[in-house]
C-alpha cells in the first residue's frame, strides 16, 4: 500500500476558483475525513483524484511517483476506486453483469475472492433492483476492489441509509482500514467525521483550512472552520397548540411509479413540526404529493376542520405549501432570476402587480431582496439567474419563498439535503421561527439527526405505511428496525399494534 499526496491542486471556472493550492497527504490503512460547505470544492477535488478532471495546476503523487490521469480509467488502473453518493448501477443487470460491466476479460476468481471478504458470494446472480439501498453500496465498493483499488473515495456514503446499514458501512470500513486500503471519506456529518476518521481535512472557498487529528477535533471546531466562524447555538423548538390543524384520514394512492401509500392517518397541530422519518424510495415523494394535492388519492384531508380542497392550485390557496425534493427540476427554474423565482407561482398576487395586469418588477425586486437579506442568501444580483447560485443558496431561496407566504401547513422534503451545515443552521432556525407563529411543519427527510433535532413527533414510513407516532427520544434502535421494516418492530409499533 502506498501513501497518496496531492500538492498544490488548482482548478478554475471562469472567474470561479473551485480549487486554489490544495494539498494534503492520504496514508495507507488510514481513513482521511474530507469536510467543507457546498462550494468549498470538495467534489472537485475527488474529482481530479479520480481522473475525471484535469486540475489546472499541481501533482498527484503515489509511493514518490508523479501520476497523470487523463481519465478515469488510468486513475481506475492506478488503484483508485469511487463510490458515487448518487450509486452508478445498471439496475436491470445483476451484481456481476455490473461489476464486469466495461471489462474485457471478466476474472472469476477474483470476484469471488472480493464477494466473500464483502458477503457478497451469494448476491452475484440477484438483479441490482432488487436489493436494499445498502447492499448495493456495498455492490459499488465491490466493484471497487475487484479492481484492486487500495485507494477508496466515499462521496457522502451514509446518505440513503437506515441506522444499522450505517453501522455495516462504518464495520466495513475499518475492517478495509486494517487490510491496508486508504479511505477518503466525504460527510456533511460532524459525528461521522469524529466517529469514523483518524484524520480530518477542512476545506473553505476551494482552499485547506485546517486539518486534525481526531482526538485533537471537536463538533465545534469542525462548524467553525467550515463557516469560517462559530454558528449560533439553535434555539429551541417552541411547543405545538391544541389545535389540530392538519388531519389525514385513510390516505390511499395508486402504484402506478413508485410506493403506493396505504392509507396513513394521522394529525398535526398548530405550531407543530411533525417528521416522517424513512429509507427513500418507500412512499416519501407519494405522500407529499398527495398531501398538496399533485397526485390524486383517496381518504381526507383537513385543515383546519374544513375539507381541503383538491388540486394543487386550490389547497395552495388554502393555505397548504409545498418545498419539493428536489429544487431544480420541481422548485425552481434555474434560468429565470432570483427576482422571478422569488415570486414564482404567486405571480398574480395584486403585491407584484401594477395597473391590475402588469407585473410591478421594482415591487418583485424589492421583495427578493428583503428575503435575501433575512435568509443570507449569497448571490450576485436579483437580476442573477437562479442557476449562479450555489446549492445552499437555491435551497434557501425556495424555503425563504414559501414562509414568505405565511402558509398555514408546509410540507417539506429533504428540506436540507445536499447543502451545507451553515445554510442547514439557517433553515432549521427559519422553521422553527415560523412554528412559533403557528406554521404547522411536516417534515419528511431521510437526514435521521434532522427529525430527531426539531421535530416533537415522528413517524416512520416503510413500504407505503406509517408506524404510531414516537417521540424524538424513541431509541435510535427502534427506529432503524422501523426503517428496515421489520416484522416484529412494526408488530408492536405500526398503527393499530
Amino acid at each position: 500500500m502506498s501513501t497518496w499526496k496531492l500538492d498544490d491542486i488548482a482548478k478554475r471556472y471562469g472567474s470561479v476558483r473551485a480549487l486554489d493550492g490544495v494539498s494534503l497527504t492520504i496514508e495507507p490503512g488510514r481513513i482521511h475525513g474530507l469536510l467543507g460547505e457546498n462550494g468549498a470544492g470538495k467534489s472537485t477535488l475527488v474529482n481530479i483524484l479520480f481522473g475525471a478532471i484535469r486540475p489546472d495546476r499541481g501533482h498527484i503523487i503515489c509511493a514518490g511517483r508523479q501520476m497523470r490521469f487523463t481519465s478515469s480509467r488510468d486513475a481506475i488502473a492506478a488503484g483508485v476506486g469511487l463510490v458515487h453518493q448518487h450509486f452508478h448501477l445498471v439496475e436491470s443487470f445483476t451484481v456481476r453483469e455490473n461489476v464486469w460491466l466495461g471489462e474485457t476479460r471478466p476474472d472469476e476468481a477474483r470476484l469471488w475472492a472480493a464477494a466473500n471478504r464483502l458477503a457478497l458470494a451469494d448476491q452475484l446472480n440477484t438483479v441490482v433492483g432488487q436489493l436494499p439501498v445498502g447492499i448495493r453500496q456495498r455492490v459499488e465498493i465491490l466493484k471497487a476492489l475487484y479492481r484492486r483499488a487500495t485507494l477508496l473515495l466515499l462521496d457522502e456514503p451514509t446518505a440513503a441509509l437506515t441506522p444499522p446499514e450505517v453501522e455495516m458501512l462504518f464495520a466495513l470500513v475499518r475492517e478495509l482500514r486494517l487490510s491496508g486500503v486508504s479511505i477518503v471519506f466525504i460527510t456533511h456529518k460532524l459525528r461521522e467525521a469524529l466517529e469514523l476518521c483518524d484524520t480530518i481535512t477542512v476545506l473553505r472557498q476551494g482552499r485547506v483550512v485546517a486539518t486534525y487529528a481526531q482526538a485533537a477535533a471537536t463538533p465545534d471546531e469542525l462548524a467553525a472552520a467550515m463557516v469560517g466562524s462559530s454558528l449560533a447555538p439553535p434555539s429551541v423548538t417552541p411547543p405545538p397548540g391544541n389545535q389540530i390543524r392538519l388531519r389525514v384520514n385513510g390516505l390511499t394512492t395508486d402504484a402506478d411509479v413508485g410506493a403506493s401509500i396505504r392509507g396513513v392517518s394521522f394529525e398535526v397541530r398548530a405550531g407543530e413540526i411533525f417528521g416522517v422519518a424513512g429509507v427513500d424510495g418507500n412512499g416519501q415523494t407519494e405522500l407529499a404529493e398527495a398531501l398538496v394535492g399533485l397526485r390524486p388519492a383517496g381518504g381526507q384531508v383537513w385543515l383546519d376542520g374544513a375539507p381541503a380542497p383538491p388540486g394543487r392550485r386550490a389547497r395552495m390557496a388554502a393555505g397548504l405549501h409545498y418545498i419539493p425534493a428536489d429544487r431544480c427540476r420541481a422548485g425552481l427554474v434555474l434560468n429565470l432570476s432570483v427576482a422571478e423565482n422569488a415570486v414564482l407561482g404567486d405571480e398574480v398576487a395584486s403585491a407584484w402587480r401594477k395597473w391590475g395586469w402588469c407585473l410591478d418588477g421594482r415591487a418583485i425586486r424589492r421583495h427578493a431582496t428583503a428575503l435575501a437579506a433575512q435568509f443570507a442568501i449569497r448571490m450576485p444580483a436579483v437580476s442573477a439567474a437562479v442557476m449562479a447560485l450555489s446549492g445552499g443558496n437555491q435551497q434557501k431561496l425556495l424555503t425563504a419563498r414559501e414562509l414568505a407566504r405565511k402558509p398555514r401547513v408546509l410540507v417539506a422534503v429533504n428540506p436540507t439535503w445536499g447543502v451545507d451545515i451553515a445554510a442547514v443552521a439557517a433553515i432549521h432556525q427559519a422553521f422553527r421561527t415560523a412554528c412559533s407563529s403557528g406554521l404547522s411543519l411536516v417534515l419528511i427527510s431521510n437526514e435521521l439527526d434532522e427529525i430527531l433535532s426539531l421535530c416533537h413527533r415522528l413517524v416512520v414510513i416503510h413500504a407505503g405505511r406509517l408506524s404510531q407516532p414516537l417521540p424524538p427520544n424513541v431509541p435510535l434502535t427502534v427506529i432503524g428496525r422501523l426503517m428496515a421494516g421489520d416484522a416484529h418492530t412494526w408488530e408492536h409499533y405500526g398503527v393499530g399494534s
